[in-house]
C-alpha cells in the first residue's frame, strides 16, 4: 500500500471563496512544499465537500487518499503518521486530536505555513469528528459509500461514522490548526439530513443514492 493522493476540497459561493482566499494559499503550499509527489489539484468543484471528495476518490488509483480541509494545518509528522497508519491498518485515520481555532488577526498575519502553529487560538475541543485531515485506505472509503453528497457544508463527516461504526479508525495525537473565516451557518437542508440519520436506519437514508463510477 504505497501510493498516496492528498486533495484539498475547494469552492463553494463566490463570497465563501473570497473569505478564505488566504487560507488556501496558505494550506495549498503546505501541502506542496511538503508533499509536491502526494498533492492533486482538483479541477472540479462538484457543488459540495461531500460530492468533490468522492469524485476524486473514485478518479483516484492511489492507495491512500488524504482530505485536508482548505482552511486547516497540521504538523507534518502528524500527517505522516496518519498515512502509516492507515498503509498498516487500513480504515481511516484523523491526523489530530484536538481542533483549535485561530483569531482573525493571527490568521490574517500568516505568512507561510510555519505560522500557524504559533497563533492565538480562541476555541478548541478534544476529539471532533471533523474530518478536517484524514486519510483512507482508498479501496475502502469508496467501498464504503463515501460521504453522503446530499450534504451542503455540514455533517458528511459525522454522517460517515455514523454508518461506518465498525471501519477502523486510527487518531494521531496532536493539534488542527483552522485559519479564520466568517461562520458559516447550517443550511436547513443539511438540518433535515442529518435529523433523518438519526431517526431513520442510519444505512436505509445513505443508500438512496450512490457513490461516483
Amino acid at each position: 500500500m504505497g501510493t498516496v493522493d492528498l486533495f484539498i476540497p475547494w469552492g463553494g459561493p463566490p463570497a465563501a471563496r473570497d473569505d478564505r482566499a488566504h487560507g488556501l494559499e496558505i494550506v495549498v503550499g503546505w501541502a506542496y512544499e511538503l508533499w509536491p509527489d502526494w498533492y492533486r489539484e482538483i479541477s472540479h468543484w462538484h457543488g459540495c465537500r461531500a460530492k468533490t471528495c468522492n469524485y476524486a476518490a473514485a478518479e483516484s488509483s492511489a492507495d491512500v487518499i488524504v482530505f485536508i480541509d482548505a482552511d486547516s494545518i497540521v504538523h507534518p509528522s502528524q500527517l505522516d503518521a496518519a498515512v502509516a497508519w492507515v498503509r498498516e491498518n487500513g480504515g481511516g485515520c484523523r491526523a489530530y486530536t484536538t481542533y483549535k481555532r485561530l483569531s482573525k488577526v493571527s490568521s490574517d498575519d500568516c505568512r507561510g505555513w510555519g505560522d500557524v502553529f504559533t497563533g492565538d487560538v480562541v476555541w478548541s475541543q478534544e476529539g471532533t469528528v471533523s474530518h478536517g485531515a484524514v486519510a483512507f485506505d482508498r479501496q475502502t472509503f469508496c467501498a464504503h459509500g463515501g460521504y453522503d453528497p446530499r450534504f451542503l457544508y455540514w455533517y458528511e463527516d459525522s454522517s460517515f461514522d455514523l454508518i461506518n461504526p465498525t471501519m477502523p479508525w486510527g487518531r494521531i495525537a496532536g493539534d488542527l490548526f483552522h485559519l479564520w473565516h466568517e461562520p458559516q451557518s447550517v443550511p436547513d437542508a443539511d438540518e433535515a439530513l442529518w435529523t433523518r440519520y438519526h431517526r431513520e436506519p442510519a444505512e436505509d437514508v445513505r443508500a438512496e443514492v450512490g457513490f461516483p463510477s
